[in-house]
């Protein structure tokens, strides 16, 4: 969670103070936004070990995905959302020969979604093009396929425990291994 909390500020800060891919409606990062990366991150993880979740597995990943995909089709036909509709088929792409991590990052998908409440408060607002730079990738406020971004906390989060806590990590690829 720390390492989740640390990325979640470098992101913030380059995303948002960096690039102005989105602006918070005081110009900064709130204190609150890092950690509510991490606790998406958590709710995810705590969501994908649940023993209803494991049982229902590929049901649940063909109705997310389903899900997905006509949200971000949604968002594509009455907003002209091409940004994010491109980023759920990267997702769709990626995940395509990646069974395990596959309801993960669908479900992480899904938590993202709350991103909407705040945006209904004005807590913070994308441009209406990809970075407020691509003329050709429309986006929506927030992107349909906001989830993409994340995914980058998660590969961020495993690599930075991994290069700290290198004994750990290979007792659990072993143990995966075994499993």
């Amino acid at each position: 969670m720390l390492y989740a909390v640390l990325i979640g500020i470098c992101g913030e800060c380059l995303f948002s103070l960096g690039f102005h891919m989105y602006e918070y409606r005081l110009e900064n990062v709130p204190i609150y936004v890092p950690p509510g990366h991490a606790i998406i991150y958590i709710v995810t993880v705590y969501f994908c070990r649940e023993k209803f979740v494991k049982l229902y597995k590929v049901q649940l990943e063909i109705i997310i995905g389903i899900f997905i995909f006509l949200y971000a089709l949604a968002f594509l036909i009455f907003a002209n959302e091409v940004f994010g509709f491109s980023l759920t088929l990267l997702t769709f792409w990626i995940l395509r020969n990646k069974p395990r991590e596959r309801l993960f990052y669908y479900s992480m998908y899904l938590v993202v979604v709350l991103e909407l409440i705040g945006i209904n408060y004005n807590c913070w607002y994308w441009p209406t093009t990809a970075f407020g730079v691509f003329d050709f990738l429309k986006s929506a406020n927030p992107p349909s396929g906001i989830s993409f971004f994340y995914f980058g906390l998660d590969l961020g989060s495993l690599w930075l425990y991994n290069q700290r806590h290198k004994i750990a990590w290979g007792r659990m690829k072993r143990l995966r291994i075994v499993n």
